[in-house]
Formats: C-alpha cells, sequence, structure tokens
C-alpha cells in the first residue's frame, strides 16, 4: 500500500461498510484501512465514499488522527492508491490490444495447446469419461464428470450421479482413467482400443466434455493427455455422410417438438404432456422472523400476509419449488391459487435442511395468483422459498 488510509466514525452511532467485509466501526473510533483491504477494495467502497459525504466519516493520514482531510480531498485521496496500483500492476485495454506493449511470462500460461497445424484429426468422442465400469464410483468428483457403469452413461450433477444416455454400438470415448488416455469404442459386448497410443498433435472432438458443449482436444505427447484447445458448439465436424444425416433427422425432430408464439419459445414437455416455454420464471417468497400458518410475502414485499401474492401475465405451469429454514424447525409449504385452500404442490422442510421438489405440474390459469402458505404446529424462522414458472399453451 502506497499511502496510509485512516477512517474515523464522527458519529453518535455505529457505521457498517458494506464493501469491507461488513466492517463495523463504533462512534468515535478509529480504523487502518490499508492493511486490511486492498486499494481497489477501498477506492470501490460505495458506502465509505457516501459516509465521507455526508460527513458521518473522516479520513486522515496519520494514526493520531492530526491530518483530517475535507471530503473532496478524501474522495481524491482513497482513490489515489488505487489508480496507482492498477497502473503498475495491470495492462489496459489499449496495451492489451497493441503489439509489443503487454506481455505474459510463458510458463505462468496454463493448459497451453500445441504448437503448430493439427497433426490429423481423429473421429470424435461422445464423453471424456473418468472410468469404463469401475468397480466403485468415482470419488473426488466434480459437476460435469462422465464414467460408464451398468450400460449407461453416468454424469454427476453436483451432489449425485444421474443416467444421462445408455451406451450404444460404436460409441467412441476419451478413457482418462487409462494410460496415455486412450480413445476407446464400444463394439456392441464390450469396449476396445480403437486408436492405439495417441500422437503427438492429433486432433479429436469431443461431443460434451462435462457442460453439455462441443469441444476440441489437442494430444500432448509430453503429458500423454488431451489438452482442451477450444469450448464451442460445433455443427459440422463429421466424418460420414450417415451421421450427418443422423443428425439433420435428430434436428428435424427437435424442429418438430418445438413453437414459438408471440416471441416465446416452447418446447413440448413430454413428461409433463404440456407445451412449455424454455424460458423460466423465478417467483421469489419469504418471511423475516417468525411465521405461524400464514401466507409468505413476495419479494415485493409490501403486501399483507393474508393478500400477498404473484398475479401471472399468461397462462402458466408451476415446475418446481426450492426453499429452506433460517432455524430449526419444520413445517410445509403449500402452493395454492389465491382465493381457493387447494394445496397444488407441498414442499416439506426439516430444520435447516435446505429442500426442493423438480417434479411439479400445477397449472394456473392467465390472471390468477400464487400463493404459499406456511402450515406448521410451532413457529418457524426465516422461511425462503423459489418457484419456478413456465409459460403454457
Amino acid at each position: 500500500m502506497l499511502y496510509p488510509i485512516y477512517v474515523r466514525n464522527a458519529t453518535q452511532g455505529e457505521l457498517v461498510f458494506d464493501e469491507l467485509a461488513g466492517l463495523i466501526l463504533p462512534a468515535g473510533e478509529r480504523e487502518k484501512l490499508h492493511d486490511s483491504f486492498s486499494p481497489v477494495e477501498i477506492a470501490e467502497s460505495q458506502s465509505l465514499k457516501n459516509y465521507i459525504n455526508s460527513g458521518d466519516a473522516v479520513i486522515t493520514t496519520d494514526a493520531d488522527g492530526t491530518n483530517e482531510l475535507s471530503k473532496e480531498d478524501a474522495i481524491n485521496y482513497i482513490e489515489i492508491p488505487n489508480k496507482k496500483f492498477v497502473i503498475d500492476n495491470f495492462f489496459s485495454k489499449t496495451e492489451l490490444q497493441t503489439p509489443g506493449q503487454s506481455q505474459v511470462h510463458w510458463d505462468n500460461v496454463s493448459d497451453k495447446p500445441a504448437i503448430g497445424s493439427p497433426a490429423g484429426w481423429l473421429n470424435p468422442v461422445k464423453y471424456r469419461v473418468r472410468a469404463i465400469n469401475p468397480t466403485v464410483y468415482p470419488d473426488n468428483s466434480k459437476t460435469g464428470d462422465v464414467f460408464v457403469a451398468e450400460g449407461y452413461y453416468k454424469k454427476y450433477n453436483g451432489s449425485n450421479w444421474e443416467d444421462i444416455a445408455p451406451i450404444a454400438e460404436g460409441d467412441r470415448v476419451i478413457d482418462l482413467s487409462s494410460s496415455d488416455q486412450k480413445i476407446f469404442k464400444f463394439n456392441g459386448i464390450s469396449w476396445e482400443d480403437a486408436e492405439g497410443n495417441p500422437k503427438n498433435n492429433f486432433v479429436v472432438v469431443v461431443s460434451d466434455d462435462g457442460d453439455a458443449k462441443t469441444a476440441q482436444y489437442t494430444y500432448d505427447e509430453s503429458q500423454h493427455i488431451f489438452i482442451k484447445t477450444s469450448d464451442a458448439d460445433f455443427v459440422g465436424l463429421l466424418p460420414r455422410v450417415d451421421n450427418l444425416e443422423t443428425k439433420t433427422e435428430n434436428i428435424q425432430s427437435t424442429l418438430d417438438k418445438t413453437k414459438i408464439v408471440n416471441g416465446i419459445r416452447y418446447e413440448y414437455d413430454e413428461v409433463r404432456g404440456k407445451w412449455l416455454s424454455t424460458t423460466r420464471m423465478y417467483l421469489q417468497f419469504g418471511y423475516k422472523g417468525e411465521i405461524k400458518n400464514r401466507y409468505l410475502i413476495t419479494s415485493i414485499g409490501n403486501q399483507t400476509l393474508s393478500t400477498s401474492s404473484e398475479k401471472l401475465l399468461r397462462n402458466a405451469t408451476i415446475t418446481g419449488i426450492t426453499a429452506d429454514l433460517g432455524a430449526i424447525g419444520t413445517c410445509n409449504l403449500c402452493v395454492r391459487r389465491k382465493g381457493d385452500l387447494t394445496n397444488l404442490e407441498v414442499l416439506s422442510l426439516n430444520n435447516l435442511l435446505f429442500n426442493q421438489k423438480e417434479d411439479c405440474s400445477a397449472d394456473f390459469g392467465k390472471g390468477e395468483s400464487i400463493q404459499i402458505a406456511e402450515l406448521s404446529q410451532q413457529h418457524v424462522k426465516d422461511v425462503k422459498a423459489m418457484v419456478e414458472v413456465a409459460w403454457r399453451l
């Protein structure tokens, strides 16, 4: 830090600086900011600037407070270190766009692709899998990881493994657990080595590398791994006409299940048997403090507990609900149509555990309103809920 920055509370109450890690400064006390916060954090703290402009906070350049700055000087002073810090430590946009004006050491660039033209193209693969038919599920998994077991591709969604597709004859995958990250092909009975040891600078397209997007990988023989060189939704790069025809049929099948009405895209939900918009709306309900057998308040916040609701612009279907409590307790959250005590969807909450329901299918008409009733035997505290809604044809 180039300059010392002290702040003094000039009021009779506490000052709270939200952007500075929620710093609470008691009345009359002084705090040394430059040891605890970066120049960027100090300069971008809007609450600090507001307190300076209102006179509630005073900036000094020394610990004993003898050199107090005026409001204008204080604002300029807290921004000087940040401007100097940025100039000394960051390249500007212009510098990054101008050859010769910025540089990064090559050793500090991670996941570097192989330099030069590809040595060749390999036939595309479906996934990069953690393992093929392991005895136990892979550990230390992250969202998007895939492995093969029990005739299915299983993908980690952040909390558990779910089946995403059955394996089929001709499927190709990169096996991350194999030596040299070999490519294997399913022959209808078992997986066999499809390419032998990968060659340096050979390129392969992966249909889904964990983020549901197509990606291009280049093999680095020195590290014995495939390294991602680009990430995008490729449409082409299909080596055979029969694959292209299959893809065209899939596209037509998708179009048959898609409609655009008044600028809104709808797809047919085969599980719910309804045409639902691909865009989802999220309605928030909640209550700060203790509550028992009352309606939750919407995010608008200025409605009474008995009338608080969200009116719908179009025909809609509730597709999901998620909620939690801020303290120990149990209750049921019941989705209702305003003016009707029928519980259309029910979500149970137990103590501090988060809960959700993803298979909701309650229909509401245009102009109808959604309410959420909290039902419990005892008071519960700080209820928060979010309802996912799709428009319906």
